[in-house]
Order: C-alpha cells, then structure tokens, then sequence
C-alpha cells in the first residue's frame, strides 16, 4: 500500500499574531530609544558612511589630477588589488566554465537529454576560450582596461537570460546560477561601483520585458529584483573596504617609516634608543642601555625606566615624560636632562630625546634616545632634571660696575676720563657727615662656588651651600660657570668681572626661575681662589628658610665629581669681557 504524503499545516491561529506582536513591540521600543538617547552619534554615522559610499560609488581614477597625493596613491593601490582579484577571476572562470563542459560533453556521449539550449552550449565554449587565451596571456589584463572587462562580462550574462538561450520553465535557476557564479564574483574587477549598478539593471530590464511580451514565472522577476540589490550593496561594501584597507595599509606604512627615521636619526646622536610602553617599561632589550648602565647581559626588557634613573630626579622624570599622555593622538616630542645611575651607583648626566606616539591601536609608546653629557656638551640648550625642550642661551657680557657718585659705569667714567685730561683733584668728602643704617629686604643672593669640587662653599642662602653646580643649575649653565673659571683662573687677576643674564637656577623643587647678575673672582683667608657670583633674587627664588634641611643634597665624591665635569671649548668664551674695577 503507498503511503499517502502529509502535507504540511499551513493555517496560523491569533497566537501567532500576538507573540510576534509582542516581540515587535519591544524591538521597536527600543528602536525609538536608541534613536533619540544618541541621535547626534546616529547622525555622524550616517553622516560617514554617506559620504563613504558616495566617494565610494564615484571613486576617481590613479591619474586624476583633482585628487591628492595621499588619494591618488590609495586609488592606485585599490586599482591594482582589483587587477589581481580580476587575474584570479579569469582562473575561476576558466576552471568552472572546465568543468561544465566536461559534463555536458559526458551527456552528450551517452546521448541523454539536455535542458541548456544550443545557443548557450556554443556561448559557454565562447566565454571558456576567451577566458583561457587571457590566462596564457595575463599581460592583455591592465588597470586601464579593467572597465572594458566588466562590461563585457556583464553583457555576457545578460544574454545569458535572453529568449534565445534559456526558456522560460529554466529562467529562475539560469538566473540564480549566473547571479551566483559569474555576476557577484565580477564586481571585483570594475573600479567604480556606479559602473556595477549600471550594469547589472541590464538583466532587470530584460527580465522585466520578457515578463510583458511571455509568460514567466514570477520567481524569474523576483529573482533579477534581489540579485540587482544583493550586487549593488555589494559592489559598495567592497569598495569602502578596500578603501578603508588601503588607507589603513598606507597609514602604517608611514608609521613604520616614521619611527624608523625618528629611531636612525636618535642612534646617529644618542648612547642608547629605547622604545617604552605606555607603563614606561622597556617594550625590547637594549645591549647600549646595558652597556651605559654597566650592565652588560643583562634583560632589560619589562624593566621600569625608573629602576635606572637616581631616585632624586625619578618623580620628575616620570612627570615629564608622562605630560603627553592626555594630548591628541599626535606625535610630540622634547628634551629634557637627567641623571641616570649605572651598576656601581655612580650617576650619569644624561640629556633625554623624547618622541611620544601612539600606536594605530590607540596605545601610548614612547621612543627615548639617551646621550651621556658627562665629558661632552649638550646638544639641547635645556634645563635640569625637571626641563622640558624649551631652548635657552646664556649670553656673557662686560659687567657694568656703578660707581657711588655716579649712575655710569667703570668703562663709561674711565672713557670720559680720557676724553676730558688730567684735571685738578677733587676735595676729599668731609668726614664729619654721621653714618646711617635703614633697614630693607633681602634682594640680593650671594654664591661662593668652589669650582675645583665643583660645589657651593659658601653662600647668603643656607640652602645652598654644600650642593653641586649640576644640582643648582642646568648642565649648559654648569658649562658656562666652567668656561668662565678656566678663563679667570688663567689670569688669577681679582679685577676681571662678567655679566651673566638668563641663567637657569633651581633652589628646590618649586623655587626655580632665571637670574642675571655678576661673576668675578675672589680669594679666600687660605689663599685659593673661588668663583663668586652675586644677583638679584626674583620672588619665585624666596625659598623658606625651613627647607633647607629636606633640599641639601650630599657633595660628591671625587669619582662623581669626575663625571660632571666639562669641557670648555673656545666658541664659548668668546663673549667674556675683562673690566677692570
């Protein structure tokens, strides 16, 4: 007995209409929502993406001249992944087109029926040797005829679906086999989307003509509808997505090329290049910085640049090179000085180049080069430990000593002198005049600097006696002291003075500002000879008196004391004036 086939329920009930109402009803609630909470970001995207695919549906050409630099080179570099997607179809096409007549040769031999028509029979063996003469010529496929090749494919398809090739009992699978194996896979060849859809509303026409003048079924039509709408959206997407590759790709690159010039330009001037993370670790390890650390072998990497700077200067370090950290996805830069301590505990003055970036993943990284300026000059004019890159200059000038009878100066009174000829001497002042005290502010700061040590003998300011030049002033000034030593010394004549403006001095952590004043050479009760430097004191240098204990800082020892020195070079003396007092 033949078992009689169930057929399927069709009917729905109220149920149905009131579960998926329900559902409806809070997708659309949310909907409304989402829409109004984040309308503004809602508007920018679809803001962006309009404007994605409608430079996406008119994309220009390589050689467009209204294009810029950066576009023209995006636009050629799609143009040529399209040409290797277009390479790669031929192959397909070729293999498939193969294996069809492979089968229909088969049918053919065993004399079985066939539902393609002759005409379709004789185009496939067209199309698969056309197809086959481009792969053993692939130079025949350029970027510039890449156009010419879609139009040709599309045509082809559509006279697939032509009274003359398919019937129309065979019209719906012809078009859904067509759409699937040779239209959607051919958008990847033509370089503008607009050329897509153009073409591919070829097939819709013609369908919907067919539908006038015979009967067909209504699946034909609505077959054309959803493969016109599926290859026009997807012509689009491919386009924005190769666009947005490319121009990630090329973002990259210049990137990559960036840090790799920023790194060869830091080797050719610093000791060491490190890379840091947004932790300030080593990302990689650094046979120079462990050779400048006297820490030769040693695995640098996922140490804290901390662990290597004195423990004094790390605060100040870490803030500085962490002052980038809230700016714009931008590349900034600076330089700074600071002390680094090696394996022995010996410090090194070390100038830091800074080059903050983030990465295309949006992560902090920081490429530091490090320059030991222990027996070499600065090559940023900068401050201490505490400086960013803001470039100083100390310039040395004749002093000008005011006399107390009168508002000019030594060499002013001494040329006028001159001038006038020996005149009658004066009457000496009366002493009968009584003496008066008034008492004032403070104004002035007083400096005894021991420059064989290297350090502040004596001073009117307490919390400055017993440190060192590196820690009161900047490494260029520190310089500059050395220079005008070496130049005094050389004549050991107490009447040379220099005038000194815009020099960098830093009392503690928060009383630091620039000075001008006056330099000369005094002698002491046990005979040596010290640098004497006297100035006004600006507001921001009134330092508590309190303070002193927690700022002193121990004097060095000779080993240190040899590593800071520096060396004077003729071009910085140039500017030294001797005035006789």
């Amino acid at each position: 007995m033949d078992a009689v086939p169930r057929q399927l329920d069709t009917k729905l009930g109220s149920s149905f209409v009131g579960v998926s109402a329900a559902f409806q009803a809070l997708f659309l609630c949310r909907a409304i929502y989402l829409s109004v909470s984040r309308r503004d970001y809602l508007l920018d995207v679809a803001r962006s993406m309009l404007k994605v695919f409608a430079r996406s549906g008119c994309g220009r050409k390589p050689a467009d001249v209204s294009a810029t630099e950066d576009e023209q080179l995006v636009n050629q570099q799609i143009c040529e992944l399209r040409l290797q997607m277009a390479r790669l179809y031929m192959r397909y096409t070729c293999v498939l087109l193969g294996f069809f007549l492979f089968f229909q040769q088969l049918r053919v031999l065993q004399d079985a029926d066939r539902w393609i028509s002759n005409n379709a029979m004789w185009f496939v063996v067209a199309s698969f040797g056309a197809s086959g003469f481009v792969n053993l010529f692939p130079a025949l496929l350029t970027v510039t005829n890449l156009d010419v090749v879609y139009v040709v494919i599309s045509l082809c398809c559509t006279v697939q679906l032509s009274p003359w090739h398919v019937e129309p009992v065979d019209a719906t699978l012809t078009s859904i086999c067509v759409l699937g194996f040779a239209r959607l896979p051919a958008i990847a060849i033509a370089s503008r989307p607009i050329l897509v859809v153009a073409l591919n509303a070829a097939p819709l026409i013609l369908v919907s003509f067919r539908s006038i003048w015979e009967e067909v079924p209504p699946a034909f039509l609505n077959a054309e509808i959803s493969g016109f709408l599926v290859t026009s959206l997807a012509s689009l997407s491919l386009q924005a997505g190769l666009q947005r590759r490319t121009e990630h790709d090329l973002l990259y690159s210049k990137m990559a090329t960036n840090f790799k010039a920023a790194s060869s330009l830091l080797a050719l001037t610093c000791d060491a290049v490190v890379e840091l993370d947004g932790n300030l670790r080593v990302a990689q390890d650094s046979a120079a910085l462990a050779a400048m650390l006297l820490r030769a072998g040693s695995k640098l990497a996922g140490r804290d640049f901390r662990d290597f700077v004195q423990k004094s200067d790390a605060d100040e370090a870490l803030e500085l090179l962490k002052r980038f950290d809230g700016s714009l996805p931008d590349v900034n830069t600076q330089a700074f000085h600071t002390r680094l301590q090696d394996s022995d505990c010996n410090k090194i003055p070390t100038e830091v180049f800074q080059v903050a970036y983030r990465t295309s993943r949006g992560e902090a990284r920081h490429l530091i080069g490090l320059r030991d300026v222990t027996d070499q000059g600065c090559l940023a004019r900068g401050k201490s430990a505490d400086s960013s890159d803001i470039q100083l200059s100390y310039p040395m000038m004749p002093v000008d000593t005011l006399t107390p009878m009168t508002s000019q100066s030594v060499s002013t009174a001494a040329a006028s002198f001159s001038a006038a000829g020996p005149q009658a001497p004066q009457a000496l002042p009366s002493p009968q005049r009584d003496a008066s005290v008034n008492r004032v502010q403070n104004k002035l700061l007083f400096m005894q600097m021991d420059m064989d040590r290297r350090v502040v003998s004596t001073s009117s300011r307490p919390i400055c006696v017993g440190r060192t030049l590196v820690d009161l002033f900047s490494a260029r000034g520190a310089e500059l002291l050395q220079s005008v030593w070496a130049e005094v010394s050389e004549s050991a004549t107490l009447s040379m003075a220099f005038r000194i403006k815009s020099l960098y001095l830093q009392l503690s952590m928060s009383a630091r500002d620039y000075v001008s004043g006056t330099l000369q050479l005094v002698q002491t009760s046990n005979g040596s000879l010290q640098l004497m430097l006297l100035c006004m004191t600006p507001p921001s240098l009134e330092v508590p008196m309190g303070s002193m204990a927690s700022s002193v800082r121990p004097l060095p020892d000779v080993h240190e004391a040899s590593r800071e020195g520096f060396h004077r070079t003729e071009d910085e003396i140039e500017g030294f004036v001797r005035v006789s007092l």
